[in-house]
């Protein structure tokens, strides 16, 4: 088998050492707690190894395997080890769901060394019958023996009717076996006539994180499967059959199972050889000198035994299996046609959300904390923006998540583990305790944070929120200290941005129950006071007349992007065209409508829009990779506007926002004014865990056109400006302002690069 060995890349190696480490310095002075430390480090080694096998190995997506019921299984089993050999069978049993020889626990202890048979000649012939002992290349003149026959061996082997290959290699260097693998492909045409086609082999391959919910998106799971090969026959009498011998040591090319499959060829197995295939594999350290191995690629032809004889313990028995081969190569019935057929088809199922139990089995907590540090790990993109290094992570979780008492507590540490990835498209539900944490109704008023305050910038509702006035200060919510309610809030989640999360935590500090009254305490312009306000039934949009477009004083037009619709562009961009400037304001949620948008204002004839990386999964390459591509710029035959333009910005500015501003960047080299935007761009993409949670991260890296950061960071404003507390509640909108005195200044003022280079994965 071909195998990578995935080393410290894994991170598995290094847990342990840093571990070790900590044990070390450490001193437990309890055996009960180097134990726990055992038990813990054990548990990681099975939860990173569940993560390689779950996305790499390809029956995942072939067969159908309850993997999760092999994690659950061998916990307990992994806990009672006492021993690394006990060990290392406790893993064997979650590998043995899968039923395949080629992944497996390496035995630490080399296997006990069989002394090799009798060879025969490299070339020999019995009656009518050509025998090739391949094994002769595991000598030291074997190769240069067979390599210097060349077109030699073509001779007596075309005058025979049938031949013997045996590629046999027990009691022999395993090492040899590629030898005599590649010895077999280069004869492979002397038993072919014409053409022998030979399908590749398949492996699983993850562009991004398929979404759980089996909804459309970017991101997707597919077999890659290379292009068939062809191998042309050798001009010339050709055999009737080829039988070849073959044992746990062999190795199989994906050419020789093609011309059994097209009934030339018979196999004859010494013991099982189910292992005998040339697939890749992958090495995974599970400490303590144990390695499993994992099969990451899969022939599209299966292997199959047309005989098989028990395997001999001792090789200077006589040879059943020689005996048996050489009768199925003198008979003289006609081959019977192909004899091995294709695999199955790829099916991608979604994972298990057992939303039966919004309290999991302790093993199902664990398998939640697996399933989720995996995710994570392999393809979550801005891995390289936290704050947290994420590959030693699991053992806290592991530790975290088992120790939680209740439902409640369990789907509180699932969100504290999902704080750590700081992406403002993150977000949980699903769960009962969800529900009380960030399922409420929005308070009827619009709540910023200005001055390090909680302001009152405008009422969505003004019927429900009567008693309140634009500019008051929330102090309290129901007698409680909104700071307080904030804190509480900060431990469990936090958004790309310290301006993106003190905004969406002020929301969910004002949210609660639907049609339930709450009481403010607010400090206002006159002194301090109570306010009861009413919590609509049902969410709804905040109450302003829809005005998309407006003229302001000196021919500048102001286009609201969070009002325009997409059937609005063209009436509304014919308007703009008659202006000298334009403002566009950032600050909320766009419609959809950046592309039609990109072709009025393109006046730099920009040809890219952005640029995204996709975390790439494979199975045969075996490397966390990323794939860039390059978003181009829509066009449409309409007219350019060639005046001014200007983009309001701040933290209400997220994802969609953020890729429009993007958009104006490269079309108009617009000019931001404001604070910076939310810092949370590309597709979401959503994952399911244990208990019903579902949990959305945002699934490619989106960057700006020239490769520079935008999540964490932002849109960044050329001219930065805040509101005020003093300008609040004097009704003015001081970023607007500073913009429009910013389109009075001349010469227009040369923009900003893009970006610059920053930390990269």
């Amino acid at each position: 088998m071909r195998h990578h060995d995935l080393g410290s890349r894994l991170g598995l190696c290094l847990v342990f050492l840093l571990t070790s480490g900590a044990m070390a310095s450490e001193a437990p002075s309890k055996p009960e707690e180097a134990q726990a430390q055992l038990r813990l480090q054990r548990l990681t080694a099975l939860g990173e190894l569940w993560g390689q096998v779950r996305y790499r190995h390809p029956w995942m997506l072939s067969r159908r395997i309850d993997w999760d019921a092999a994690f659950v299984a061998a916990v307990p089993k992994v806990e009672a080890a006492t021993s690394d050999e006990a060990f290392a069978e406790a893993v064997q049993s979650m590998l043995g769901a899968l039923e395949d020889p080629a992944t497996r626990v390496k035995s630490a202890r080399p296997p006990a060394a069989l002394a090799p048979p009798t060879l025969r000649p490299l070339v020999g012939v019995e009656k009518d019958v050509v025998v090739l002992d391949l094994r002769n290349l595991t000598t030291p003149e074997g190769p240069q023996t067979f390599w210097s026959l060349g077109e030699k061996l073509w001779g007596p082997v075309g005058k025979a009717r049938a031949a013997v290959v045996d590629m046999r290699l027990r009691g022999f260097d395993e090492a040899a076996a590629w030898s005599v693998s590649n010895a077999v492909d280069w004869m492979l045409p002397l038993f072919i006539d014409g053409e022998l086609a030979v399908p590749g082999s398949r492996s699983s391959l993850h562009g991004g994180y398929k979404a759980q919910t089996g909804m459309d998106s970017p991101y997707t799971t597919a077999f890659n499967q290379d292009v068939s090969s062809v191998v042309e026959g050798h001009a010339g009498k050709t055999f009737a059959r080829v039988v070849f011998l073959l044992d746990a040591r062999s190795v199989v090319s994906p050419k020789v199972l093609a011309l059994r499959a097209t009934g030339r060829a018979l196999f004859v197995g010494e013991g099982p050889v189910a292992n005998a295939l040339a697939v890749d594999t992958q090495d995974v350290p599970l400490g303590s000198a144990l390695v499993a191995t994992v099969r990451t690629s899969e022939t599209v032809l299966p292997l199959g035994l047309d005989a098989e004889v028990p395997a001999r313990a001792d090789l200077s028995a006589p040879d059943a299996a020689y005996t048996r081969a050489l009768a199925l190569a003198q008979q003289k019935s006609k081959p019977k046609g192909p004899s091995a057929s294709a695999r199955p088809e790829a099916q991608w199922r979604p994972d298990n959300a057992y939303a039966e139990a919004p309290y999991p089995s302790r093993e199902l907590r664990l398998l939640a904390a697996v399933r989720l540090w995996n995710v994570v790990e392999l393809f979550f993109p801005y891995r390289h923006l936290m704050d947290v290094d994420w590959s030693q992570a699991l053992p806290g979780m592991l530790k975290r998540f088992e120790a939680a008492q209740d439902a409640k507590e369990y789907a509180l540490e699932v969100a504290k583990s999902a704080r750590e990835l700081r992406d403002g498209h993150v977000s949980l539900s699903g769960h009962p305790a969800f529900k009380d944490l960030w399922g409420g109704i929005a308070a009827p008023i619009e709540a910023r944070d200005i001055d390090g305050k909680v302001v009152v910038t405008s009422l969505s509702n003004a019927s429900l929120a009567q008693g309140l006035q634009v500019g008051d200060v929330i102090e309290k919510v129901d007698a409680e200290p909104i700071d307080e309610r904030i804190r509480r809030i900060d431990a469990i989640h936090q958004a790309s941005t310290e301006a993106a999360t003190r905004l969406f935590h002020i929301y969910l500090a004002l949210a609660g129950p639907p049609d339930s009254e709450v009481t403010f305490t607010v400090l206002g312009e006159k002194g301090r006071r109570e306010v009861k306000v009413k919590r609509p039934a049902a969410f709804s949009r905040p109450e302003r007349p829809h005005e998309p477009f407006k003229l302001l004083e000196g021919n500048i037009g102001l286009v609201n992007l969070s009002q325009l619709e997409p059937g609005e562009v063209p009436e509304v961009m014919r308007k703009v065209q008659a202006t000298r400037a334009v403002v566009f304001d950032l600050r909320g949620y766009p419609r959809g409508t950046a592309g039609l948008l990109a072709p009025y204002l393109n006046v730099k004839r920009a040809k890219t829009w952005s640029r995204f990386e996709v975390p790439v999964v494979a199975g045969s390459t075996l490397v966390n990779g990323r794939m860039a591509l390059m978003q181009e710029l829509p066009t449409a035959e309409v007219p350019v506007y060639r005046g001014r333009t200007v983009a309001l910005i701040d933290e209400r500015a997220v994802s969609q926002a953020e890729h429009l501003g993007l958009m104006l960047e490269v079309t108009s080299g617009a000019t931001f004014v404001g604070s910076p935007t939310a810092g949370a761009n590309g597709n979401m993409t959503y994952a399911v865990l244990p208990g019903g949670i579902w949990m959305s991260f945002t699934g490619m890296d989106t960057r700006h056109a020239d490769g520079g950061q935008l999540q964490r960071k932002g849109l960044t404003p050329h001219v930065a400006v805040r509101p005020t507390l003093a300008g609040v509640r004097a009704g003015r909108d001081e970023v607007l302002e500073r913009a429009l005195r910013l389109l009075q200044e001349t010469p227009r003022p040369a923009a900003a690069p893009m970006s610059r280079p920053v930390q990269r994965p």
